[in-house]
């Protein structure tokens, strides 16, 4: 998997979450790696782990940097209060840094798992459309915070 991964000798976002996910779910089948726990009942002391992921979504889900600002500050304003304000940075997404962020995400409690996804969602459909891409994307990110996400259907 990750031969077919690295041919192009590129990592995209999508190929990077469905590694991430299947890695996982592979570690913990055969032993290798613990199952999730909780070591964060609140998203408290992971500020910069939410705003790498909402960064990285943002830039992936939008075509200019106005509008990618504007789904971040979306997303952003959908956390805990306490996390103050934060400036959209589109500084290109960091492979070890967005792992490690998504590794320390999946330990948090069920309930702060669950405002991540919301304010992934928030993002990816800020700008009121969700692409087929965008959709597995999701549901790929759901996979590795250990909350699947059904499929979401297109509207006829």
């Amino acid at each position: 998997m990750i031969q077919l991964i690295k041919a192009d000798r590129e990592v995209d976002l999508f190929e990077f979450f469905i590694q991430h996910h299947l890695l996982g779910h592979l570690d913990r089948h055969f032993g290798i790696g613990l199952p999730h726990r909780t070591l964060y009942e609140t998203l408290d002391k992971l500020e910069d782990e939410c705003a790498t992921l909402l960064a990285v979504l943002a830039e992936f889900g939008h075509d200019d940097e106005p509008t990618a600002a504007a789904a971040f500050d979306a997303a952003w304003k959908s956390l805990p209060s306490q996390f103050g304000q934060r400036k959209y940075a589109n500084s290109g997404w960091d492979y070890p840094r967005l792992a490690n962020a998504v590794k320390r995400l999946s330990h948090a409690a069920p309930n702060a798992r669950k405002q991540v996804l919301e304010a992934a969602a928030i993002s990816i459909s800020h700008d009121t459309e969700i692409s087929v891409t965008e959709a597995e994307l999701y549901r790929s990110l759901g996979e590795s915070l250990d909350c699947p996400i059904p499929p979401i259907l297109a509207e006829r």
